[in-house]
């Protein structure tokens, strides 16, 4: 039953019993005074009866009216409450699924140094399952050196109240990879800061590369690296002439920009 209709027959009921309650009494005594009698014994106990019976049935239905009140409002709040834990829990499985497909690595530590997030990339990087980081700190992945370099980095960011950016050497399951990675402060809604978040880019390759002009000549060891990776000088070379991504473009087979 819905709850207006609910209520409609609440107080209808209520009023057909305040009528019978109202007239009853001023119809017994008219009728004694008609007759010239006064009232009987028993005709006072019923009026008596009557009243109590009136103010408990009041009673009673209104604390059955305000507790059917309280069900449906705390209902309410729980339906609520539910349609918002479904919509945070969409939200962060699709947060999940964007950052899993980012060639970045991402996480977050708590201000304990535990990760309460790590993307795919970077368990597989690290050639670890999720399950084996979240909760844990540095020192229970890594080597203790290693571990000692990224709570430095943690500290640093937290002193500091802003982004560092740092080039690390991070062991992976593909060996030593040097990575370029920046943590930053997560700010709460009171201003403090709550967590610390962390992107890394593999730059091993970049690191590996020979510097030379980008107009050098193909018998040079930057003109074979290029070649061997599929690498073409761009029309506007960088001011510092170094073989970095951005001063060429990649080729496909077809010779399409990729």
């Amino acid at each position: 039953m819905p709850d207006r209709l609910r209520t409609r027959v609440h107080w209808t009921l209520f009023g057909v019993f305040l009528v019978f309650v109202v007239t009853f009494p001023p119809l017994l005594v008219a009728v004694s005074l008609v007759k010239g009698d006064a009232l009987a014994g028993w005709q006072r106990d019923a009026l008596v009866a009557l009243g109590a019976t009136f103010a408990l049935a009041l009673a009673l239905i209104t604390a059955a009216h305000l507790i059917a009140r309280e069900v449906r409002a705390r209902a309410a709040a729980t339906a609520r409450l539910v349609d918002a834990d479904a919509a945070l829990r969409t939200s962060r499985e699709r947060f999940q699924a964007v950052l899993d497909h980012a060639p970045l690595m991402v996480a977050v530590k708590d201000l304990h140094g535990r990760y309460t997030f790590i993307n795919r990339t970077a368990t597989d990087r690290l050639g670890v399952a999720p399950a084996d980081m979240l909760g844990k700190s540095a020192y229970d992945v890594f080597p203790d050196a290693h571990a000692e370099l990224q709570a430095a980095f943690d500290r640093e960011v937290l002193v500091r109240k802003a982004p560092v950016q740092r080039e690390i050497v991070m062991p992976s399951a593909s060996g030593p990879r040097t990575m370029l990675m920046i943590k930053f402060p997560l700010i709460g809604a009171r201003g403090a800061i709550e967590a610390i978040g962390s992107i890394a880019a593999d730059i091993s390759e970049l690191k590996q590369a020979p510097t030379c002009s980008p107009t050098a000549s193909p018998t040079t060891s930057c003109a074979r690296w290029r070649k061997r990776r599929g690498w073409r000088p761009s029309a506007a070379p960088t001011s510092s002439g170094g073989c970095l991504l951005s001063a060429g473009v990649r080729r496909s087979s077809r010779g399409r920009p990729t």
